[in-house]
């Protein structure tokens, strides 16, 4: 067996979001600590889209590290058909697996030598883009690959976060931070697109810090991809601080949104550096035009648990309030019959979440018999709503991973250990 120096836990979601330079055991290597203050540093408008440097086409594939995908059982045997789609996971090697439908039958479908500790499904052909870690520092290789794990191809090296994919199977990722690049070219710092056949192109580019006549730094932002609109048209974004290559990338209090859209090519800012409220969690409304944000337990008043951001006109509408003790939700999912959140309280034996249901008057509905113990990474709700995937904490980082339907249907544990961002498959 392969030995590998460090493993993934499910906190690298939140810890990788934190990172200027989109669901875990030791840590990955990140920037020096963040500052405590998070009052809104000045930073420069949003830039527009910008010409893309010259580079050369992305890299042909290259041949896949020699171990062959290799299937096995997961810890607990369940029913046939217990999931609606197969499961993609970033499993206690690091690499990513797929779970069947079955619920048990586990097949890896990577073999890295450094750590995966981001992926990305591409929704139209369930192709896979990856980022990898080295072990012995923050240096990063974005990876393209089929569904299957062939095909392997390395886009780009450097400081990279935040992966997605497009409808038109083009992957985005975030140059951060030192020198990134593709075939040997350097890639500005930005939001970068990465074409099925083609040049990369910059999407959005960071904006850089700059000093005042006082000698006081004002913080530039880095832009990082989370989540295209259902549609297609549209990618939201985090603004995380650019302080510099040397300086710390600020906590989740500094961050803050913007959007690139596809028509015009242009990026605009939603929400500013710092500026409260926060959005935490966001999420895609169905109708791809608004914004759903979940405090994710880190924020209390004055941002809402749950609140709505329309893009139209940056109406901000309040949909569960803050309140004292803490409210906590995590992982909005709108769909036609409402909005499905998880909500929930600290306690003294940890948190528990309540999957509900908002429907469209506003009307909250419990959708199970009663709260379900859950990590401060949410769940990942059923294509459907008609269920939730979520971890349990276990010792140490291991935590245990249980399909929840929703209604009066029993619990099923699928599988145990220090387990990764959890997507489903798109095939």
């Amino acid at each position: 067996m392969r030995m590998k120096f460090l493993s993934v836990t499910p906190a690298l979601t939140l810890a990788f979001l934190l990172v200027a330079c989109g669901q875990v055991t030791a840590p990955v290597p990140t920037s020096p600590p963040a500052p405590t203050a998070t009052a809104a540093p000045t930073i420069p408008p949003a830039p527009t889209a910008t010409a893309a440097p010259t580079i050369p086409p992305a890299p042909t594939a290259t041949a896949a590290p020699t171990a062959a995908p290799t299937s096995v059982s997961a810890p607990t045997a369940v029913p046939s058909g217990v999931l609606p789609a197969p499961l993609l996971f970033i499993n206690e090697e690091s690499e990513i697996a797929r779970m069947d439908v079955d619920g048990k039958t586990i097949t890896s479908l990577t073999s890295e030598q450094d750590l995966i500790i981001d992926f990305a499904v591409s929704p139209a052909d369930g192709s896979l883009a990856y980022l990898t870690i080295a072990a012995n520092g923050p240096s990063t290789t974005l990876v393209r690959a089929n569904a299957d794990g062939s095909a392997r191809t390395e886009l780009a090296h450097g400081i990279i976060r935040g992966v997605t994919f497009a409808a038109d199977r083009s992957v985005q990722a975030g140059v951060v931070g030192g020198t990134t690049s593709v075939d040997g070219a350097a890639l500005q710092l930005g939001t970068w697109n990465f074409p099925a056949d083609g040049a990369p192109k910059l999407l959005a580019a960071s904006t850089e810090p700059t000093k005042v006549a006082d000698g006081s730094l004002t913080a530039g932002a880095h832009y990082q991809p989370l989540l295209w609109s259902p549609d297609g048209s549209k990618l939201l974004l985090r603004l995380t601080l650019n302080l510099g290559p040397d300086a710390p990338g600020g906590d989740i209090g500094s961050n803050g949104l913007a959007l690139y859209d596809l028509d015009s090519a242009k990026t605009r800012e939603l929400l500013p550096l710092g500026k409260e409220p926060l959005c935490v969690a966001p999420a895609w409304a169905r109708n791809s035009d608004a914004i759903f944000c979940a405090n994710a337990a880190a924020i209390g008043d004055p941002t809402p648990a749950l609140w709505r951001l329309d893009l139209a006109d940056g109406k901000q509408q309040t949909i569960i309030p803050a309140a004292d003790p803490l409210v906590v939700t995590f992982s909005p999912r709108d769909l036609p019959e409402g909005l499905y959140v998880l909500v929930g309280a600290y306690g003294d034996s940890g948190l528990r979440l309540m999957p509900q249901r908002i429907s469209p008057d506003g009307v909250a509905t419990d959708q199970l018999p009663q709260p379900i113990e859950a990590g401060y990474d949410g769940g990942l709700w059923a294509p459907d709503g008609s269920g939730v995937i979520v971890g349990r904490p276990a010792a140490s980082a291991n935590r245990t991973i249980i399909w929840q339907p929703l209604g009066e249907r029993a619990t099923v544990e699928l599988m145990n250990g220090s387990i990764g961002k959890l997507e489903w498959a798109n095939q």
